[in-house]
């Protein structure tokens, strides 16, 4: 009995030790599967140790060591009791629910099973200072963001660490908490609380991160906000961060905002921190809002969440055609393996593409390659040698003994070595891109003996990759004599697995199939396609090295032209944000497609301005009188925002400055000459303020931006905003246009001659002379001294509400407006008449 005893004692000690174990777990035992007892924080930071990214040292008090407190103590009925008085459209009944509920915990004694066990973990931590934050089991999901709901308690010591751990328990029902709670809906779901425990590191300087840029939102671009000392003042907003934005594709800088006269990153640590970031976007497989902190020059991640407010728009993948020639289905299989399995594997996973196969009924193939998706980006292939340069000739080697089984296959080749040969030209067609991209590139920055390799190589092998393809589909007709005719509508696949389709299925493969990512998809047209899998085709034939999404947008639907001024890259990036995003708030939709270039003109798509013109007809002049108040209230805001060093969600409020703007221009616009006489005074006084813009001349001044020079465009396009180093731009000739004679809109009538003076910049309104003919853009208020010596005015922009318009009918001047041209047809000195009764402007000489 006393050896019975013994053992049941032990084993009940052992199981103890169990429990208390579950109570707690250090970092490096926890996994993303572990949302439920570690929370999100605690199961991201154990995730990506399990993925080798450098998370400093920590454990977490698991959400079961809460549960087991709350029942201990009876604090969980009583808890219970008054979350069910709360009335969350009442916001006293949650402040008293949160102070009750607050003070019941922090009043409670910690078990001492669990305050034993969490001081021994500390102590195995060897830090004198530790952070310690909540970790909801609800935190951090894509549809329920708690980041920020919680609390986070710094440079913690032992003598503070339980009541701190408290605090963090306590939090899960501060006012916020529980209105967020009841407000998602979450109110009568399981919600717990895990804390995590990490070890403080010196960090000399530390920030955020996102993976996408949670403005543009843009999939191409990451933001990483820098600052020295801890990350917390920046995430709490407490500073004004160095901010650098990070081309993923190609892997480039491409702009930065620095505070201080020096940068808090270094070029290298941008580029260095951009891997890692993009590291932790693969691993998680969603866009990650990251803090990192660099400590002795190594970079530590001290925690990853998903970004949730992402716009849940759908990515559309564009498919570019590249060749059109006759591809027996076996060939199309191969050839997609190799560059998109095969090559992820060679490239360790850097990047691969997605070739598409179209095959048509006249036995022609159209293949496609899926252009402005990151991850098959072209890019990469070239950073992997440039980051790894002695892979280039360990490639070359292995291909060499590719190529040779695939020669000894082909000499001695019988119908059992099918799947074999098949496999071998699968793997080395992997090596192919390579060879094709670096021999066939103009890059400066290539070494001579790479290209010249990659030419030879490419070159050699194809005579033996149109063998393979011959003897395989020899092969089909030889072992399927009475399918010859559909040889080449037959799969590998089909044929190792003796899986051949019925004659029904083959004749419709005949006429035509689509193979896209291992799928054979007959009796379906492109057209059909594309909406199903939400792709756009360009049709128009690229060359091999044309992975340019400007091409794409340049060859889809109509760009027009409706405006011109000056701009910079940032303002243009707010500008199209609005015109997109914004507007599609405000109205349901936006502009599918919108350009800024770096001589300041603005372009549409024509399908969503003649969309957009139609629903704002309808709209009234109460409409554009109310989006004039939310301007100015949103004005006000700004101003005081800024004025306090309130960044959040700046470029956010900027694009709904420029939508309200727009739509109330737009609406007062159709309505100004319907309207009476006291809604015309409030457009009139609206449209000569020059203060509406206050806001961002006030950011500009506090936050200078770079001087930017060269051609550039800032592009909304398939839900993303870009930015490329060219300058896009569509010159529209208007069917009725004649050489000496353009049209507009009267804003005042008139009939006068002059000479012309072009004035693009305000800097040149100096040079007007009495008598001239003014010809811009659009005028402001700093042309109104310059408008009192012109005899009339004409302008490219504006409706009857423009500055323009009002001012002539002030000034009671010949007036042309909206010619959208007269600033390219005219030049300094022509004389012309301004036949303002007409909406005419004749060129004399």
């Amino acid at each position: 009995m006393d050896f019975v005893f013994g053992d049941f004692k032990k084993e009940n000690k052992t199981d103890k030790m169990n429990l208390l174990m579950e109570l707690l777990r250090d970092f490096k035992k926890i996994s993303k599967n572990d949302v439920s007892l570690a929370g999100g924080k605690g199961a991201s930071l154990g995730e990506m140790i399990q993925a080798d990214i450098s998370v400093p040292p920590g454990f977490v008090i698991l959400a079961d060591a809460f549960e087991k407190f709350l029942k201990e103590t009876d604090l969980n009925i009583e808890i219970d009791s008054i979350l069910d008085s709360v009335n969350h459209k009442e916001i006293h009944t949650i402040e008293n629910a949160s102070e009750k509920i607050k003070s019941l915990i922090l009043q409670a004694e910690m078990p001492q099973d669990i305050a034993a066990e969490t001081q021994k973990f500390f102590k195995n931590l060897s830090s004198k200072y530790v952070a310690v934050r909540s970790s909801a089991t609800a935190e951090d999901s894509a549809s329920a963001a708690w980041a920020g709901q919680l609390e986070s308690y710094l440079n913690t010591t032992e003598e503070n660490l339980l009541e701190n751990i408290k605090k963090c328990w306590a939090s899960l029902f501060t006012p916020r908490a529980i209105f967020y709670r009841f407000e998602k809906d979450l109110h009568k779901q399981k919600i717990s609380v895990a804390v995590v425990v990490q070890k403080m590191i010196e960090s000399e300087k530390s920030g955020i991160a996102f993976s996408v840029h949670p403005v543009t939102q843009d999939h191409n671009q990451l933001i990483i906000e820098a600052g020295l000392g801890l990350g917390e003042a920046i995430v709490s907003g407490e500073i004004t961060p160095d901010s650098y934005v990070v081309e993923k594709q190609p892997r480039r800088i491409i702009d930065k905002n620095i505070q201080a006269q020096k940068s808090v990153l270094s070029d290298k640590e941008i580029l260095e921190l951009s891997e890692l970031v993009l590291k932790i976007e693969k691993h998680f497989g969603f866009p990650c809002d990251i803090e990192w902190a660099f400590e002795k020059d190594k970079i530590f991640i001290v925690q990853s969440r998903p970004i949730t407010t992402l716009s849940s728009r759908p990515f559309i993948r564009k498919f570019q055609k590249f060749f059109a020639r006759e591809i027996p289905l076996v060939v199309m299989e191969y050839w997609h393996q190799g560059e998109y399995k095969e090559l992820y594997k060679i490239l360790n996973r850097a990047t691969h593409f997605n070739p598409l196969f179209i095959r048509n009924q006249n036995r022609l193939t159209d293949v496609f390659y899926d252009m402005n998706n990151p991850d098959t980006a072209l890019q990469p292939l070239f950073d992997y040698f440039k980051n790894n340069p002695n892979r280039f000739g360990l490639l070359v080697e292995e291909f060499g003994v590719k190529q040779k089984e695939i020669s000894k296959l082909l000499d001695n080749f019988e119908a059992e070595s099918f799947s074999k040969l098949f496999n071998a030209i699968a793997e080395a067609w992997g090596y192919l891109p390579i060879w094709t991209q670096f021999g066939s590139t103009d890059k400066k920055d290539i070494v001579p003996d790479m290209i010249e390799t990659s030419y030879k190589l490419r070159d050699q092998f194809q005579e033996i990759e149109y063998k393979v393809g011959e003897v395989l589909l020899s092969s089909i007709k030889t072992e399927y004599p009475k399918l010859k005719e559909y040889a080449d509508v037959i799969s590998a696949q089909e044929i190792i697995n003796n899986k051949i389709p019925d004659l029904v299925e083959l004749k419709q493969r005949k006429n035509g199939f689509v193979f896209f990512e291992e799928q054979i998809l007959p009796k379906i047209t492109k057209e059909e396609f594309a909406k199903k899998y939400q792709v756009v085709l360009v049709d128009d034939l690229a060359t091999i090295g044309e992975f340019d999404p400007s091409t794409l947008l340049i060859l889809e639907g109509k760009m027009i032209f409706v405006a011109k001024r000056y701009t910079n890259p940032f303002e243009a990036s707010l500008r199209v944000k609005s015109w997109s995003d914004s507007l599609e708030k405000e109205l349901g939709f936006g502009y599918k497609a919108v350009v800024i270039n770096s001589d300041g003109e603005y372009f549409v798509d024509s399908e969503s301005e003649n969309k957009i013109t139609e629903v704002l007809k309808l709209k009234t002049i109460k409409d554009a009188l109310d989006y004039i108040g939310k301007m100015y209230d949103l004005k006000n805001n700004l101003l005081a925002k800024i004025t306090g060093k309130n960044y959040s969600k700046i470029e956010q409020d900027f694009s709904a400055l420029y939508a309200y703007f727009f739509i109330a221009r737009r609406i007062s616009e159709n309505m100004y000459e319907k309207s009476n006489s006291k809604d015309r005074k409030i457009i009139e006084s609206w449209r000569s303020d020059d203060t509406l813009f206050e806001p961002l001349d006030l950011y500009n001044k506090i936050n200078p931006q770079n001087d930017f020079n060269g051609d550039w465009s800032i592009v909304f396009n398939n839900g993303g905003i870009y930015r490329i180093d060219k300058k896009l731009t569509w010159q529209e000739k208007e069917a009725e246009e004649v050489d000496n004679i353009i049209k507009g809109k009267t804003a005042y009538p008139g009939l006068v001659r002059g000479k012309v003076r072009l004035i693009t910049l305000k800097d040149d309104l100096n040079t007007i002379r009495d008598g001239e003919i003014l010809v811009t853009n659009m005028t402001t208020p700093e042309f109104v001294p310059a408008l009192k010596k012109v005899a009339a005015f004409i302008t490219d922009e504006g409706g009857i509400t423009s500055h323009a318009a009002i001012t002539a009918r002030e000034m009671k001047k010949p007036c042309i407006i909206g010619t959208k041209n007269a600033t390219k047809k005219l030049k300094d000195g022509d004389e012309v008449e301004v036949d303002a009764n007409n909406g005419i402007i004749r060129i004399l000489k």
